[in-house]
C-alpha cells in the first residue's frame, strides 16, 4: 500500500525541475514588471508529503510586505502574461489564477510577506509560516505517515477544507502527525476526540478561547 503513495524518484524528479523553472521565472517577470515579489512552491510539494499521482503545485507570490491589496490585479496581470492562454481566474479570500502548466495544475496565489505574530493582509499570508512550521518540526521518516493519513481521510470522505467537504487539510494532517508521531497515533488519539477538540502543539495557549472561536 505504502508504495503506490510515495513519489518515485523520477516523479520526484519532474517536480523539482518544474518548481524550480517557475520559480525562477515568474520570479524574473515580477521584477521585470517593477514589483518586489518572489514567486515560491508551497503546500505539499513544498514540505514532501505529497500523494504519488498528485500532480497539484501552489505557487505563491510573495509580495513585500509593503505593498497592499490594491496591488493584486497588476499582479495577476503579470501572472496571465507569463501563462500565456488557458488560465482562469479563480476566487477565494482574493482572486488568483489557475491554469495547467506541463501537466501540472498550477495555482498562482498571491500573498504578502509576514513575520510570525503579525497581522495579515490577506488569508494567504500565512501559508508561508506553515511551510517553514512543517519542515522544521515534521521529522523525516514520518511524511510516509503523513501520506497514509491523508489517503485513509481521503477514503472516509474528510479529506479538504473546503466548503463542500468541511474536513482536514493537507497542513492540519502534517500537524496532526507532528503531535501524534505517527499514522497510528494519530488514530489512536482520534478514539478520545469530542466535539471543539484543540491541540496544543507548543506554548500555553487559552484553550477556552480558542474553543469559542
Amino acid at each position: 500500500m505504502l508504495r503506490l503513495l510515495v513519489p518515485s524518484d523520477a516523479e520526484k524528479g519532474a517536480l523539482g525541475e518544474l518548481r524550480g523553472r517557475l520559480e525562477r521565472e515568474l520570479t524574473r517577470h515580477l521584477k521585470e514588471a517593477g514589483l518586489k515579489a518572489v514567486a515560491a512552491v508551497h503546500g505539499s510539494a513544498a514540505r514532501g508529503t505529497w500523494i504519488a499521482g498528485d500532480r497539484d503545485i501552489d505557487l505563491f507570490i510573495v509580495l513585500d510586505g509593503g505593498y497592499g491589496r490594491d496591488i493584486l490585479p497588476g499582479v495577476l496581470d503579470v501572472v496571465k502574461a507569463y501563462v500565456g492562454e488557458g488560465w482562469v481566474e479563480a476566487y477565494a479570500e482574493h482572486p488568483y489564477i489557475k491554469a495547467v502548466v506541463d501537466g501540472y495544475d498550477v495555482d498562482f496565489v498571491p500573498c504578502f510577506r509576514v513575520d510570525p505574530g503579525q497581522g495579515l493582509t490577506s488569508a494567504t499570508d500565512r501559508t508561508p509560516l506553515h511551510t517553514a512550521y512543517v519542515l522544521e518540526h515534521l521529522e523525516e521518516g514520518t511524511r510516509d505517515d503523513v501520506r497514509r493519513l491523508k489517503r485513509f481521510m481521503k477514503g472516509v470522505g474528510v479529506y479538504g477544507a473546503d466548503l463542500k467537504v468541511g474536513g482536514f487539510s493537507g497542513y492540519l494532517c502534517e500537524l496532526l502527525v507532528i503531535r501524534f508521531g505517527s499514522f497510528e497515533g494519530v488514530l489512536e488519539g482520534a478514539t478520545d476526540w469530542g466535539r471543539g477538540e484543540v491541540f496544543v502543539l507548543e506554548g500555553s495557549p487559552d484553550v477556552g478561547a480558542l474553543r469559542r472561536r
